[in-house]
């Protein structure tokens, strides 16, 4: 990489605390969506994975734009998009360059942006991880290629990255309100109504929503705008603007998830088939056999192509848990989510070639099941830690003869069910193990019914989700 390439890439060596105007990727955002951040110290390498479009590029530059603030040496912070190099070879050469610039300096923060473009990319961190280098380097890689960087990531041992692993994904319910409520609802009301979100972060069998209940009509209306837009920075900030979402947008999650489907070597093909039968099941019970049928293809292809898809964060494929051996029964049918409202709607545009108001009334059509999978996200995110506490372990469904709870959280070794009752008007049943009903604006404390918009405003995040 030559240096004006490079000098390019890095705007505050340049302009300082002033580089975000000058900045290719902050100054096309017309207002930030705001982040958990991260502390980034020296002797450490942290890896940070999801799914691309979900802003990790942009949270690099704020990383950036803080430890400048914190008066760090411009010149010490560098910033590489790895998909603009050729090889490890030219990585390294310019992280060694960079070093020896650099050695007057106690702290020099490197930040590697899309690393998995690079074939073998841990070669390089566990080459730096072993030298004298590392006393001075924070590294900060990310990928969205999931599958490569957790697979090799497994592989790093003792090099400086237990415990600084994180996921990214689109932004949470309650990230939407603290960034977005001022936007959409323009009462004065709205900022006691962020405080009360900010404060509150209860676990999924515990919702302690007293005080959201004086918010319910404004909480509502937001998460069915919400339901529109998805966690995706760029359809939340682009439906602000127009009160729709351009179909460039759109265009641009599809062919960022085929992408990330291609790059494995699997077939386009095969992998439209499963996402077309998903959208045609939602949140209802399957099994890879049954999908295998339909589409034409082997069971152990479709489990093949399930786990990538889950891997790459689009799906979540949950088990049905045996209540009373505590485990998932493995040989029981799976319930298919899809992790994010908009990647829902994208998929479905480009499936079934609708226009924006077809769309709008195929998400009304689709609510209750839209809602099951937006909570089954939601609290695949409460517990989650990379290799130590992975979604599965503690979330699932159950079902037996007539009876079926749409989601079981486990804690504790105890099982509490959440049942989805998106609805005008609702029956509760009685279930084998304590269960919470999400309704849409019921509250009977006596049969636990929440609104749905309540329990998501309020829930908690892993500190590990970024």
């Amino acid at each position: 990489m030559r240096l004006i390439e490079l000098a390019q890439q890095n705007p505050w060596w340049k302009y300082e605390n002033k580089f975000p105007s000058k900045d290719v990727d902050l100054r096309k955002i017309s207002f930030l969506l705001k982040r958990k951040s991260i502390e980034i110290t020296p002797k450490n390498i942290y890896i940070i994975r999801g799914i691309r479009r979900c802003g990790k590029t942009v949270y690099l530059k704020i990383l950036i734009k803080k430890l400048l603030e914190k008066e760090i040496d411009p010149r010490s912070i560098v910033y590489i998009s790895c998909d603009r190099l050729t090889s490890r070879r030219e990585l390294y050469n310019i992280i060694k360059n960079i070093y020896v610039k650099n050695m007057d300096k106690n702290k020099i923060y490197i930040f590697l942006d899309e690393i998995t473009y690079l074939p073998n990319w841990f070669l390089i961190l566990k080459n730096i991880a072993e030298s004298p280098w590392i006393e001075k380097l924070a590294i900060v890689a990310t990928g969205s290629s999931p599958i490569k960087i957790r697979e090799k990531a497994e592989r790093l041992p003792g090099r400086r990255i237990e415990g600084n692993e994180y996921y990214m994904k689109p932004y949470t319910f309650k990230e939407f309100i603290i960034n977005v409520a001022k936007h959409l609802i323009k009462e004065k009301i709205v900022e006691k109504l962020v405080n009360t979100v900010k404060k509150l972060n209860f676990p999924p069998d515990q919702p302690n929503i007293h005080h959201l209940e004086p918010f319910i009509e404004e909480l509502n209306f937001l998460l069915e705008t919400y339901l529109i837009t998805g966690g995706f920075p760029e359809p939340i900030t682009n439906y602000l603007q127009n009160r729709k979402i351009n179909e460039n947008i759109f265009e641009t999650i599809i062919r960022t998830c085929l992408g990330e489907i291609s790059k494995t070597g699997k077939s386009e093909a095969t992998a439209i088939g499963i996402l077309n039968y998903i959208l045609e099941n939602i949140s209802g019970r399957t099994d890879y056999i049954t999908i295998a049928r339909k589409i034409g293809i082997h069971h152990e292809t479709v489990k093949d192509y399930l786990e990538t898809l889950q891997n790459s964060f689009m799906i979540y494929v949950l088990h049905c848990w045996d209540l009373n051996k505590k485990t998932h029964a493995p040989r029981k049918q799976k319930k298919i989510a899809i992790s994010d409202p908009f990647l829902h709607h994208a998929l479905l545009k480009y499936l079934k070639g609708f226009e924006w108001n077809d769309l709008l009334d195929e998400i009304e059509r689709r609510k209750p099941a839209l809602i099951e999978s937006l909570v089954i996200s939601h609290i695949a995110q409460v517990e989650e830690k990379p290799h130590i506490k992975e979604w599965w372990t503690y979330l699932g469904y159950y079902y037996s003869n007539n009876k079926e709870i749409d989601i079981v959280y486990k804690k504790d070794n105890k099982f509490t069910g959440i049942e989805i009752k998106y609805e005008e008007t609702i029956k509760t049943r009685k279930h084998p193990i304590k269960t919470i009903t999400l309704s849409k604006d019921q509250i009977e404390y006596e049969k636990q019914t929440i609104p749905t918009s309540l329990f998501l405003a309020g829930l908690k995040k892993s500190e590990k989700n970024i």
